[in-house]
């Protein structure tokens, strides 16, 4: 229903003249303005050694620049760094999986479903790497070797936006559908071990916390749920947000959960940091113009949150003070509308997609 609403939002923008670099999705402007205007970074566009790039930190970040861009998606993508830092992965409507390797910044191989991608998770020894389809699969495959292994009618409505994770020890991944639907996989078999039910609208968020103890989901229902991973026992309903609530990460430490949420008429366009023992909200932060399909994550080392706005009119990458519950900086990519954003596990790069499908890769030297 809600996204139906924001269909009819652009439509109605769109028959009264308002003009928007991406069809559909009108400019947008932020509704919470407790926040002074950061200072917007420049973007640059170089091609430079990546070794040489200095850890982004809180000290450095009016300092970042864009580094290089890949190319290779011709439609809205999102991305995962790998494990170990050497590969970026990046998945697309366009229907296709592509690996990159980061030393040579050129594209290593190419992975195929029969429509649209919507999430991947890498495995944490970073041999395979997993994805979900709006075609209802989930695809696991070898990095080095191309062999796959489908779970084929994984879910009935195909897979939601960024709704896929792989558990830190290897042996879960947990999957969302456009429905509200929840499961859990054994990685090894593709054996279904857990259905969970709750959640009435579209996954848009999956995260296990750092033992794989706990999954929590976020929804176009605008709740976050949190489930015991071993029994299937709903522990909490974290509500509060109150439009197309968007992506969901916990903290390295497990102790905090951030999500984003916002639509395209300007409701609740925020970030927030969750309490995870309390289920207490802790903070809430100014967010982007429009969240819908928005990404958010914590930096490596837990001192700074990084999000996007999404498909829409954005053009952002936010940076946070994740201690402070403060915006940090802004990055000002290249299209108007940015999908996915990630952190290295050395914490030296960002990587950003937009709706265009160009990847931009982000440091400080």
């Amino acid at each position: 229903m809600r996204r139906a609403l924001n269909w009819l939002v652009v439509l109605v923008y769109f028959v009264i003249g308002c003009q928007a670099s991406y069809t559909p999705g009108p400019s947008l402007t932020q509704t919470d303005r407790s926040i002074p205007a950061p200072t917007t970074i420049p973007t640059t566009r170089q091609n430079k050694d990546l070794s040489t790039l200095a850890v982004i930190s809180l000290a450095n970040v009016d300092q970042i620049e864009e580094i290089d861009q890949l190319l290779g998606h011709t439609e809205e993508a999102g991305l995962k760094f790998s494990p170990d830092g050497a590969t970026l992965g990046s998945y697309s409507i366009d229907g296709t999986v592509r690996l990159w390797d980061l030393k040579t910044l050129s594209e290593i191989a190419t992975f195929h479903h029969s429509s649209e991608v919507m999430a991947i998770a890498f495995s944490p020894d970073g041999s395979k790497i997993a994805s979900g389809g709006a075609d209802r699969t989930i695809r696991i495959w070898g990095i080095r070797t191309g062999e796959e292994q489908t779970i084929n009618d994984a879910h009935a409505f195909g897979i939601g936006w960024q709704a896929l994770d792989w558990s830190r020890d290897g042996t879960l991944i947990a999957s969302g559908s456009r429905n509200g639907e929840v499961k859990i996989w054994n990685a090894e078999t593709g054996a279904e071990l857990v259905r969970l039910a709750g959640h009435d609208a579209d996954v848009t968020g999956l995260s296990f916390n750092p033992d794989g103890s706990i999954l929590a989901s976020g929804s176009e229902d605008d709740s976050i749920r949190l489930w015991d991973t071993v029994t299937g026992t709903q522990i909490a309903v974290l509500t509060g947000q109150t439009a197309d609530l968007g992506d969901v990460a916990f903290s390295p430490d497990g102790s905090v959960l951030a999500s984003i949420s916002g639509d395209i008429t300007g409701m609740d366009n925020t970030v927030r940091l969750w309490d995870v023992d309390t289920g207490e909200e802790i903070t809430k932060m100014a967010g982007h113009s429009n969240s819908w399909l928005g990404d958010i994550l914590f930096s490596p080392d837990g001192s700074m949150l990084i999000s996007s706005g999404g498909d829409y009119n954005d053009g952002t990458i936010r940076i946070y003070d994740a201690k402070a519950g403060e915006l940090a900086a802004v990055l000002e990519c290249s299209t108007s509308g940015v999908v996915g954003v990630a952190f290295s596990p050395d914490g030296r790069l960002i990587a950003s997609s937009g709706n265009d499908g160009v990847i931009q890769l982000w440091g400080v030297y």
